[in-house]
């Protein structure tokens, strides 16, 4: 026998045993499947145009006793020199409109708090999730390419590595 004609032989008994395998346990390759349930929600906002996107898709991840963390990065100079003691303009304004969503959601049901975090977005976002505890981070990708990108920073992708739970990225 040839060694092609002994590949194709080896391919077919191949296919024969997966065929058998899923025929004798169709749902063997399911049979342990869990459905999580999310206790906490992390949703990382920038209050760019796709917020209300994200929020809903977080909601849509969680239960009725499901807590969600509301969390916005300040990124102005002074947040970078003087973190959580700045208090300049934009930080005064980031605080108001996440807490602006934070009421909006309590008035609708949800449990709901807010977390700031200043200058490097990719290390705050991540220390916030894990000091929060939290089962599972939302947040939104800008879809930058090429220069942008370095430009930008690939926050999803440094986020998504440096964190051991499930990150929703909602697009």
């Amino acid at each position: 026998m040839t060694a092609s004609a002994k590949s194709v032989c080896y391919f077919g008994f191949y296919l024969y045993v997966v065929g058998i395998t899923l025929m004798i346990a169709p749902n063997f390759l399911l049979s342990t499947l869990q459905i999580p349930e999310w206790k906490k929600i992390a949703v990382a906002l920038d209050f760019g145009r796709n917020d209300e996107k994200i929020i809903a898709y977080a909601l849509a991840q969680g239960s009725n006793n499901a807590q969600y963390i509301l969390i916005h990065i300040v990124e102005t100079a002074t947040a970078g020199y003087s973190g959580a003691s700045t208090d300049d303009y934009e930080t005064r304004k980031d605080a108001e409109r996440l807490e602006l969503y934070v009421h909006q959601l309590k008035e609708q049901g949800y449990k709901v708090e807010s977390k700031l975090g200043y200058h490097r977005r990719v290390n705050e976002i991540v220390r916030l999730v894990k000091e929060s505890d939290t089962d599972l981070l939302v947040m939104g990708a800008h879809r930058h390419k090429g220069l942008m990108d370095f430009i930008y920073g690939a926050t999803v992708d440094d986020v998504r590595h440096k964190l051991a739970i499930p990150v929703l990225i909602v697009n």
